[in-house]
């Protein structure tokens, strides 16, 4: 999944595509 929410794990991020950083974790 790609950033759900504020709550989104933070395993999320590498999942992004690139240019876009999810909200939830710095990692």
């Amino acid at each position: 999944p790609v950033a759900l929410g504020p709550s989104s794990s933070p395993v999320s991020a590498p999942s992004t595509p690139s240019g876009f950083t999810p909200t939830p974790s710095p990692k």
